[in-house]
């Protein structure tokens, strides 16, 4: 006996057509036999991208997270963060929007992976400028001025990108993020003015005086923003006497 509308729940997806071309002959009838089928079928879904090739073994992943994070990373800077939908990433990525439910369950989570995924680049490459620059004012202005390279020299786009501060804001995990590297940067700063007195202080001044500067270039965009916020960190140094 047939179990009603197991067949036609088969027919009605294009994977599920694939599975009956696998087995070489139309979808077995008998309940138990059925059963088995949407058993071997939730398996190849479980993979992502299965694929039947005789044995019904599910291929490789076609991306991998960091290449597939990447993508919706670029789709949310170039479009903001409501843009990063599952119909758009499966769009940019050329994977099904199933294969991304399945690697991410929810929208939120995708984004989420994705800021995360920004912010250990972000991290990375602060860690690299940290090691690299000299432990003096003139490295604190050299720290803040290569991290600035990534705010690019169009004031819309900047503008664009302060959505993702929002984000940032919205999501505990990501505002923890956020804080922990506010933390960083203070003591890499901090130890720029190791022989200045309150080095954390001015440290967390010279952090403020950056991100204010980013601002205010934003409304003048007079320039490259690295020479704008070099010059700005320089009038702050002299406004101390450092």
């Amino acid at each position: 006996m047939e179990t009603p509308g197991f067949n036609s729940l088969f027919l009605r997806n294009s994977r599920q057509n694939r599975f009956a071309l696998c087995l070489g002959k139309p979808l077995p009838t008998s309940p138990e036999l059925l059963q088995l089928a949407l058993l071997v079928y939730k398996r190849m879904i479980v993979y992502n991208d299965g694929e039947c090739k005789g044995n019904f073994m599910p291929r490789r992943r076609t991306l991998s997270d960091e290449q597939l994070l990447a993508m919706v990373l670029a789709l949310i800077r170039a479009e903001g963060p409501d843009a990063a939908t599952f119909a758009a990433a499966a769009k940019a990525s050329g994977l099904s929007g199933s294969t991304l439910v399945q690697r991410f369950a929810t929208k939120a989570a995708m984004l989420r992976s994705a800021l995360l995924y920004a912010r250990d680049r972000l991290d990375a490459e602060t860690a690299r400028l940290t090691e690299t620059v000299p432990k003096t004012p003139e490295g604190a202005i050299a720290l803040l001025v290569g991290l600035s390279q990534d705010y690019g020299d169009n004031a819309a786009a900047y503008g664009e990108g302060l959505l993702v501060l929002r984000e940032d804001f919205r999501d505990p995990v990501l505002r923890a993020r956020g804080a922990a590297r506010g933390t960083a940067l203070t003591a890499a700063i901090a130890r720029c003015f190791g022989s200045a007195t309150a080095p954390e202080t001015i440290a967390r001044l010279m952090l403020s005086q950056w991100q204010g500067s980013l601002i205010w270039w934003g409304f003048g965009a007079e320039g490259p923003v690295d020479s704008y916020v070099e010059t700005e960190l320089r009038r702050f140094l002299a406004a101390i006497k450092l």
